[in-house]
């Protein structure tokens, strides 16, 4: 379809008008023009040529609102209320429309608890989507630059790791894997509109794809060399381990509670903190914690979650979860088999006026509609073979075998996971070589995605 689905494109953007376009801003995350930001991926024809998996409306919706619209047990329960993220940022969203209908959409917004040694203020790009035309992305890209370059921002750099859930939205390099849930994808021409407009090349993130088959043959093979019963007497050390606790709420509650604090510790880059430094982190707020406690209760599996101990102080963790990518596809070949038949539309505005009419609802009950699918396929484990590490790893001063015994610990009691399951450890900076090399040592390279940083109008640099 790929090809095919190009030519055709290309052949739209010859008759394409520049000057029909609007872009708008605003920002408070509801009404038409709101609507019209969530509906713009889904109009965006090089997003199917290029197969790339679109945001699911309720993760979307989850993620962009910055208000509460609505006050309902099981919105809030599902994630569809505000993101807590907007308790300390402000956020602008830009919309282009042509003819009326969207054709890109971005965010530039301000983080009040970011900060990054040497500057006072950073700004953040993110969400970047576009149809091909050049001109359509730069002067939706230059106008997120001067908004923020104009509220005294001393450093500007994206795609952005935003909300609550650090996800990341940005450029990608595939090697024609499938990312998994929360890791990035963009079709192809985003990845040089981001390069047409950068200073430089700011950080480089990277996954890794452990194959638990590859694992479980290791093992067996350590098994055979002794080599299983030195890891585990070199690195017991009066470490233990044991699943997350989900009998009682409050049980689970502080069970997260000590997994995001080891997160938050961790990652802190701040004096205070561990000399583990990550740029483009900052610690998980109180609010948001509640959030993803919610969110979590949802989606996790006791048996995917392994917790290491040492004196009743939580030092590592591996959290995993099932890729929820699998099933937001399965949803979406509705609106690609609709995408094949609108390739014979004559003119890009009449493809954008058909796929308005495919792209999903953004209502409040079809939102919670879908979120509970997905929380329901997840326990029914419709999900299949594929998860993803949130978090992995220990605290600086413990040993890295503590991850392998984690691992171990995790294969041997997963009862009811299939045996070519994948999980992607992911979110790993260019700067933390420890686990990178263990990543890269447990399994073979994922997807890797770079960080940008843009020029502030105005700035001598």
């Amino acid at each position: 379809m790929g090809a095919k689905a190009y030519e055709r494109i290309q052949e739209w953007h010859k008759g394409f008008n520049l000057r029909e376009v609007e872009l708008c801003s605003f920002d408070k995350a509801k009404g038409k023009p709101f609507s019209q930001f969530l509906q713009a991926p889904y109009l965006i024809p090089e997003n199917y040529a290029s197969g790339i998996i679109l945001p699911s409306p309720a993760v979307d919706v989850s993620d962009f609102s910055n208000v509460d619209r609505w006050f309902h047990k099981l919105t809030k329960l599902y994630g569809l209320s505000k993101n807590p993220f907007f308790d300390n940022a402000h956020s602008e969203y830009f919309v282009s429309l042509y003819r009326g209908l969207p054709v890109a959409r971005g965010v530039a917004y301000i983080d009040s608890l970011y900060e990054e040694p040497g500057y006072l203020k950073v700004g953040w790009i993110g969400s970047v989507e576009s149809i091909g035309v050049p001109e359509v992305g730069d002067m939706l890209m230059e106008s997120m630059l001067d908004y923020l370059s104009a509220r005294g921002v001393d450093k500007i750099i994206g795609p952005g790791r935003w909300n609550a859930s650090n996800s990341y939205v940005g450029a990608k390099v595939t090697n024609g894997k499938k990312p998994f849930f929360m890791e990035p994808e963009n079709a192809p021409h985003i990845t040089e509109l981001y390069k047409r407009h950068a200073q430089a090349e700011e950080t480089k993130w990277y996954s890794s794809i452990i194959k638990l088959a590859s694992f479980r043959k290791r093992l067996n093979l350590s098994k055979e060399r002794g080599t299983v019963d030195k890891l585990e007497s070199e690195n017991k050390g009066g470490v233990s381990l044991r699943h997350i606790n989900k009998d009682d709420k409050w049980s689970f509650k502080r069970d997260v509670e000590s997994l995001i604090g080891l997160y938050n510790d961790a990652w802190d880059d701040s004096p205070k903190g561990s000399k583990m430094k990550h740029k483009q982190f900052r610690a998980v707020t109180s609010f948001e914690l509640d959030s993803m406690v919610s969110l979590l209760e949802q989606v996790i599996s006791e048996e995917m979650v392994v917790m290491a101990e040492k004196k009743d102080k939580l030092i590592g963790c591996v959290v995993v979860l099932p890729d929820i990518n699998e099933i937001i596809w399965k949803r979406q070949q509705i609106q690609y088999k609709e995408f094949e038949d609108a390739l014979n539309r004559d003119s890009l505005y009449q493809f954008l006026d058909q796929a308005a009419h495919f792209s999903p609802s953004f209502s409040p009950l079809s939102c919670l509609k879908e979120s509970v699918a997905m929380a329901r396929g997840v326990k029914k484990g419709t999900y299949g073979s594929r998860y993803r590490a949130l978090i992995m790893g220990v605290l600086p001063g413990h040993k890295k075998g503590t991850v392998l015994r984690m691992l171990k610990y995790l294969y041997e009691n997963a009862g009811n996971v299939p045996e070519d399951v994948e999980i992607s450890s992911s979110l790993m900076c260019e700067d933390n070589q420890d686990i990178l090399k263990l990543a890269n040592k447990l399994g073979e390279k994922g997807i890797e995605w770079q960080v940008y940083r843009f020029p502030v109008q105005g700035s001598s640099e």
